[in-house]
């Protein structure tokens, strides 16, 4: 990429990544309070009953999301196609949903311990009609829904500090998470009307849409059954407790994977745009500087999260806690996992329409994390749950690198060593200065401070060509150059 395409992306990143970050952030500035009043327990109930509303959710969205950013970035530049497109599938996903959630009703609702509460929880159903985020992340255009959610997500610890006071609020807390979710998305209508103009409702043919969106559906089913079906098997197999466990740790990895995955978004529009063209071999190699950027990203993080973990958990989460510090250690593997096949899936094989390469490495890590699922839970519970989700998530890497070899082949692999040497000595250095602190914020903060301060000086002295890159390109941005030239 030019130096004027690379700026671009990194613009869109950090719209992205600061967006995402906000919708994980906020509710974990809230996650300590919350450990603390409702339990483990309460939180345990509410992560199950996520997990099941989610199935159907995911089934009422029938894979518009990832399809809609698609097909919005080949038409973008065409007002009227584009307009037909956006009525089109926000139609579809209005009947699809509708029908999810009569299904949620007769099969779960009518005959669970929890009613109520899953009935709030079908609010969720409303809230991803309204979702249309697709349609500004096809565009290119991350800011406004950046900009809008901000407010809402902040609403939303506003709410919960102000209305759940104790072990009995669970009821209000569910209610608080469904309104906040469901301003969030109204709020990104507001500034849609300037990219759509006028079509006459019987020129819409909503119903074309159907088959390509099953087609890409399925690998997000698939890649559901390794996400929430582990909620949702422990729930059955232990208790809500385990639940509540798994469902916490989880939540402090994937807050450090989105730093990595909101790449994903931008660059799927970037390649698909690059792909439409014919630009097959500059799509390649944007691609391998995606690699290379994720993993200079993913291998730290990584390591750092093993080596903050056990003083982490303690004055986060608070007494009874405990049982997560095992859990994000096995866990902390998947935010390298995740964060390099959603460059050869999401970035690759999904602008490319190479849909059979990208389903069957996801069914890889479905059935092989559900068979390991039924084995190690029963005896490790949430970490056995852990143990299963990061081998399922290597082997869908496994399978994508094996797939694309002749694309990209190994020596991708090769050009992270200085990665490797760097992050585990950082890894080490954290641990122990962890061990010389008291476990409070500060020595947290201080532990990543020391590890990205060592990481980067580390990849200065060996003299990592990416890295050195990267900052020369910060330098140029700030000092107004960088001109054409390419990277």
């Amino acid at each position: 990429m030019n130096a004027n395409e690379s700026r671009a992306v990194i613009k869109n990143y950090l719209y992205s990544l600061s967006y995402q970050l906000l919708t994980l952030i906020l509710p974990l500035v809230t996650s300590p309070y919350l450990t603390r009043v409702l339990g483990k327990d309460n939180l345990g109930v509410f992560g199950y009953i996520q997990s099941i509303t989610s199935y159907f959710v995911l089934f009422g969205c029938i894979g518009i999301s990832l399809y809609g950013q698609r097909e919005i970035a080949f038409v973008k530049k065409d007002p009227y196609r584009r307009t037909r497109t956006f009525y089109e599938l926000c139609i579809l996903r209005a009947f699809t949903l509708l029908f999810s959630a009569a299904v949620l009703y007769v099969a779960v609702i009518r005959r669970s311990e929890f009613p109520l509460l899953y009935g709030l929880f079908a609010i969720e159903l409303v809230t991803a009609a309204f979702d249309v985020s697709w349609f500004y992340q096809g565009m290119d255009n991350f800011r406004l829904q950046t900009i809008r959610n901000y407010a809402v997500k902040i609403l939303y610890v506003i709410l919960v500090f102000l209305f759940v006071k104790n072990e009995n609020d669970l009821q209000t807390y569910m209610i608080c998470y469904v309104t906040v979710n469901l301003l969030g998305n109204l709020s990104i209508w507001l500034g849609i009307k300037k990219y759509l103009v006028p079509v006459g409702f019987h020129t819409l043919t909503f119903w074309r849409h159907l088959g390509p969106t099953v087609l890409l559906f399925l690998p997000q089913i698939a890649t559901s059954v390794y996400t929430q079906l582990d909620k949702t098997m422990i729930g059955l197999i232990t208790d809500y407790s385990q639940v509540a466990i798994y469902d916490y740790s989880e939540k402090i990895v994937k807050l450090s994977l989105t730093v990595i995955t909101s790449l994903n978004l931008v660059m799927l529009s970037r390649v698909t745009g690059m792909q439409a063209q014919g630009e097959s071999k500059k799509a390649i190699n944007a691609i391998r500087d995606s690699f290379r950027f994720s993993a200079c990203l993913a291998i730290p993080i990584m390591f750092g999260l093993i080596a903050v973990t056990p003083m982490f958990v303690p004055w986060f989460y608070g007494d009874g806690w405990e049982g997560c510090i095992p859990v994000m250690i096995v866990l902390s593997p998947i935010v390298l996992f995740i964060g390099l096949s959603g460059v050869f899936g999401v970035q690759y094989l999904l602008p490319a329409k190479r849909m059979k390469a990208y389903t069957g490495s996801i069914l890889t890590g479905t059935f092989s994390n559900l068979a390991l699922n039924l084995l190690l839970i029963p005896r490790f519970q949430a970490v056995g749950a852990a143990i299963s989700t990061v081998i399922a998530e290597f082997l869908v890497l496994l399978v994508q690198m094996i797939l694309l070899r002749k694309e990209f082949g190994f020596s991708l692999i090769l050009q992270t060593y200085k990665y490797w040497i760097a992050g585990a000595v950082m890894g080490v250095a954290v641990y122990f200065a962890g061990s010389w602190m008291q476990r409070r914020m500060g020595g947290t903060l201080l532990q990543v401070l020391i590890g990205a301060a060592l990481y980067s000086a580390l990849l200065w002295i060996l003299r990592d060509s990416f890295f050195l890159g990267l900052i020369q390109m910060v330098k140029d941005r700030l000092n107004g150059t960088g001109g054409e030239e390419n990277h």
